[in-house]
């Protein structure tokens, strides 16, 4: 038998030891593979250098292999914008980078801003744009990414003074180790960044960079990562020189509890493997690290790697091999410097992933959510522009189209929010179209504001009603009809504008002041001062009016009430009402001179057919009276559309009728019929005012028919009512904070939030030439008008059978039609 020598003896026994050395020396170089604080000169790739551990020796060979340049305009800034709608749980966003596993370049998930804005974004290859943004809006249904068409942090101007503060992150070894998952944040791990980022001055910015690449196919990590962790387990087991013994027992410190478990949650088979850079900084001008610097960084302590923090280098470091400027373009082109460390899907997610855009709106933080009601249907980009509507970092043009606007526009917001703004706006479109258009303002700020933005070349045709002018009166006679119109129309308007005022109204009274309206209507410039004379029974006049309707009727039941029941079956008590009623408006100052005097020289059928336009100015009249005449004027003016059925539809000229504070104009029962009728012969109507109880349920649910509605803020309880009128699209808690300017549109079936536009431009020129063309043409001096009335009152001195303007004595002298400006 051969006996072994003694160094035999101790070269075996020292095997295990040397093997077990060289064991360590390749298993030094390969867990440290992307856990390294070494600083290349030149842009390395992500990936480090492969070898399948155990088989491959790449002992010889650098860990980091460099990066394959390219051209700065090959690469794309995007931008995500995350609806408050959208759901961002973990698995939509771990699916998200799965998916990104096919991508060809690296990829940098950003978060940076300031106090004034901050972004989400993503820096891709130009090959990878179109792919990427297709399975972000596939996952992300209520979300979006766009084009970042104004990136932040290309737009950083290299100064002298400008520096970058920054920390790269890198793990320990072994980077089979887990790193922190997002069971374990179990919140986004972003909040403390986005409220750090949101107290940087204005003057720098501060970001947040995740860079990462999936790892070339060709490369095995997860059978190197299951060799390492199946190492570690032996050496927990036996030791580190026990490798080499044929026997071998478990030693006291090994914890084999959670190993198993860790093979499958590093080297799960479904979780494809990336290499990542995580790094956190600011750019600024000052000399030194701001103390924000912390802040924004004090995120990163939530990430642990293998149960220890994540390490990190600091721009210093980075400084001794590189400028400033040589910084700002690593951030910019997404490159790196050191290989990057192993993550699997479920990891990198802690690292890069969209958060609830509610989180941010809760603490009203300056990152601008993706607008929830945006336009959708292209066909509202054309028409009457009414405001814009904010979307994934477009302006898009919210507009009536023509044929929803012909059902009629309501808009409802309390005082302040806009209201009016979107009034002028649209009338201004409309009138500068050709159209022609009423604007009836019973406060007078709008129709003043209407008067300063009307284009000179329109001054011309532009008539400026103010019934309460203190020196001019206008030319205008309610009962006189326009060709074409029905005479029993024009009294049940002037009926129902009264009746609106007035509350204690019964049968009686409206039956005497239907017929002497109609009757009226059947003598030559009758006014109503004349109807007020009528219903005076005993005076003379009553009774010479009486004797004329009666002569000149030529509708049977209205001759038989003033021929008999006028006078049977009413006594002068009985027409007190009548005469208490018109009284407010025969004896209501300047407005009284109006309504007393005969003649008409403001046609409301003419002001339609030929594309005029009439600002009416309520605001010097009393309550009653402004209330009475602009029921009267927006009545008559849909009476006046219905008599344009003589002419063919496509020569009727569009015309828009504008009423500021509608309530005060429509009657309780008139309102479905009004929506109807402006529909039916051509008519924008638009109806403006605060408060949805200001009509009643009926009227309310009128309004609901019109193709637009148009919300500002309002209160708890119409905004409820409207939440369900917006197709349940919008909480009413939305309605009740919305800003001024800020609006919510049901047009048509499609509804949007916007911004109203602007108010328009004040127009150059003087405005005063609209007042005066009015005053010369379709005004009296307030004199000459007290004299005719005076003139044509001697009527009832001698017999006559003509109320004419020239008979009754309405007629001048060169000196009462003087005019003078005022």
């Amino acid at each position: 038998m051969q006996i072994a020598t003694i160094d035999q003896v101790r070269l075996e026994r020292a095997a295990p030891r040397m093997a077990a050395k060289k064991l360590m020396a390749l298993l030094s170089m390969e867990i440290a593979k992307g856990c390294s604080p070494r600083i290349e000169r030149e842009p390395v790739r992500l990936e480090p250098r492969y070898a399948l551990f155990g088989v491959e020796d790449d002992a010889e060979q650098a860990a980091a292999i460099p990066e394959v340049p390219t051209e700065p305009g090959e690469w794309l800034r995007l931008r995500i914008w995350v609806s408050p709608d959208q759901k961002c749980d973990w698995t939509r966003s771990e699916t998200l980078l799965k998916s990104m596993a096919g991508l060809s370049h690296r990829v940098a998930f950003e978060i940076s801003g300031n106090i004034q804005s901050i972004t989400i974004g993503l820096l891709v290859h130009r090959a990878d744009a179109y792919v990427l943004t297709t399975i972000f809006r596939g996952l992300f249904e209520c979300s979006e990414v766009t084009v970042d068409r104004e990136p932040r942090l290309e737009r950083v101007d290299w100064g002298r003074d400008t520096r970058v503060y920054l920390a790269d992150y890198y793990p320990d070894p072994p980077y089979s180790h887990l790193l922190t998952s997002y069971e374990e944040l179990n919140s986004p791990a972003f909040m403390s960044l986005v409220q750090a980022l949101s107290q940087v001055p204005d003057a720098d910015i501060g970001f947040y960079q995740c860079v990462f690449q999936p790892v070339a196919a060709t490369n095995d990590w997860h059978r190197n990562v299951k060799r390492l962790l199946d190492l570690e387990y032996e050496i927990n087991l036996h030791g580190l020189y026990s490798l080499g013994r044929r026997y071998m027992q478990q030693a006291p410190s090994g914890d084999l509890r959670n190993m198993a478990s860790d093979v499958e949650l590093k080297a799960h088979n479904d979780r494809p493997f990336f290499n990542a850079a995580a790094r956190v900084g600011m750019i600024t001008e000052k000399p030194h690290p701001p103390p924000s610097l912390q802040a924004l960084t004090a995120f990163m302590n939530l990430y642990q790697h293998g149960g220890r923090p994540l390490r990190q280098i600091g721009d210093g470091e980075y400084r001794k091999m590189f400028r400033d400027s040589d910084l700002i373009r690593m951030i910019q082109r997404g490159t790196v410097y050191r290989p990057g460390f192993l993550v699997n899907s479920r990891e990198l997610v802690g690292l890069a992933h969209p958060f609830h855009a509610k989180l941010v709106e809760q603490r009203r933080l300056p990152l601008a959510a993706l607008e929830t009601l945006p336009v959708r249907d292209k066909s509202l980009h054309n028409g009457t522009h009414i405001g814009d509507s904010p979307y994934a970092g477009e302006i898009q043009p919210v507009c009536i189209p023509e044929d929803v606007r012909s059902r009629s526009t309501h808009i409802l917001s309390s005082a302040g929010m806009g209201k009016s703004t979107v009034l002028l706006n649209m009338f201004r479109q409309d009138i500068e179209e050709g159209s022609g258009a009423v604007f009836i303002d019973i406060h007078g700020d709008a129709v003043k504001q209407a008067l300063t933005i009307i284009p000179e070349g329109l001054r011309s045709r532009t008539i400026y009603l103010n019934p309460g002018d203190p020196n001019f009166v206008p030319l205008w006679n309610p009962l006189t009809l326009d060709p074409g119109e029905n005479i029993y129309r024009r009294a049940d308007d002037i009926v129902g504008a009264l009746r609106r005022v007035f509350s204690d109204w019964g049968d009686r009274l409206e039956h005497v002041i239907r017929n002497g309206l109609i009757g009226l209507s059947y003598l030559k410039h009758a006014s109503l001062l004349d109807l007020y004379s009528l219903v005076r029974q005993g005076s003379p006049e009553s009774e010479e009016l009486r004797q004329m309707i009666v002569e000149a009727a030529l509708d049977e039941p209205v001759k038989k009430f003033w021929q008999q029941d006028f006078l049977k079956d009413y006594r002068k008590s009985d027409l007190q009402a009548p005469k208490h009623k018109l009284s407010k408006l025969v004896a209501a100052g300047n407005v009284s001179l109006m309504l007393s005097q005969p003649e008409n020289r403001i046609s409301f059928r003419r002001i339609m057919d030929e594309g005029m336009i009439l600002l009416v100015d309520l605001s010097s009249v009393g309550n009653d009276a402004g209330e009475i005449l602009g029921a009267l004027i927006l009545s008559l003016f849909l009476n006046a559309a219905m008599g344009r059925s003589d002419t063919p539809i496509d020569q009727r000229k569009r015309f828009s009728i504008f009423a500021d504070e509608a309530h005060r104009f429509v009657a309780a029962n008139a309102i479905e019929n009004i929506i109807v009728q402006a529909r039916k012969f051509g008519i924008n109507l638009c109806l403006a005012h605060q408060y949805l109880s200001q009509f009643g349920t009926r009227q309310v649910d009128a309004l609901s028919t019109a193709g637009t509605t148009i919300l500002g803020k309002v209160d708890k309880r119409d905004s409820q009512f409207f939440a369900k009128d917006m197709q349940d699209l919008v909480d009413p808690k939305e309605i009740m904070k919305l800003e001024k300017y800020e609006m919510i549109a049901r047009i048509g079936k499609e509804v949007v939030r916007m911004v109203t536009r602007p108010p328009p431009e004040v127009e150059g020129g003087d405005v005063g030439s609209i007042l005066e063309n009015t005053h010369r043409n379709y005004c009296l001096p307030v004199d000459a008008v007290r004299k005719g009335l005076a003139r044509r009152s001697e009527r009832w001195n001698s017999p006559f059978r003509d109320l004419s303007a020239d008979e009754m004595g309405w007629s001048f002298s060169e000196e009462d039609l003087a005019y003078e400006e005022c």
